[in-house]
């Protein structure tokens, strides 16, 4: 009798702890969309920012930003890839 447990398996104390890295997993995949985003449809002479910038004055920091991105994701595979090789 003691050894019977009536956990659902949606809810339970595992499911409560693996919360904060799941939520830190999707925040990992969604930020890096959300600042390109931001980056590339913001700051314009039609926007009436503070900072107004022609679009090509607003293209090098818009292609730097992607380009730093883009590095970073090739940095992560190839942890990835060095991190396969020890199984």
């Amino acid at each position: 009798e003691a050894r019977k447990d009536y956990t659902l398996i949606w809810w339970n104390v595992w499911v409560m702890l693996s919360m904060p890295a799941i939520q830190l997993a999707w925040s990992t995949l969604l930020f890096p969309p959300s600042i390109l985003s931001y980056v590339w449809c913001t700051g314009l002479l039609s926007d009436h920012a503070c900072v107004l910038l022609s679009s090509r004055e607003a293209l090098a920091p818009r292609v730097g930003i992607t380009l730093v991105l883009g590095l970073g994701f090739t940095y992560l595979g190839m942890i990835v890839w060095a991190l396969r090789k020890y199984g």
